[in-house]
């Protein structure tokens, strides 16, 4: 397993928080919610019982740079 947080350009401006489905192409279906959303922060985790709901959808395509 990765952490699919990890594995993006950072100029993404999201979290990923789940996994959903992966096809046989590589691209993967997450769950997620962007940087500046309050609760993506570690000190509104840790006094949240219950995560938030993800508020997007993201399509991860696998990525090979040629050379």
């Amino acid at each position: 397993m990765r952490d699919l947080n990890e594995a993006v350009s950072n100029d993404v401006d999201a979290v990923f928080v789940e996994a959903h489905a992966v096809n046989n192409k590589g691209q993967i279906l997450v769950m997620g919610m962007t940087r500046d959303d309050p609760n993506t922060s570690a000190s509104s985790r840790s006094d949240n019982i219950c995560a938030p709901a993800p508020e997007a959808t993201y399509l991860l395509v696998p990525y090979s740079p040629s050379g």
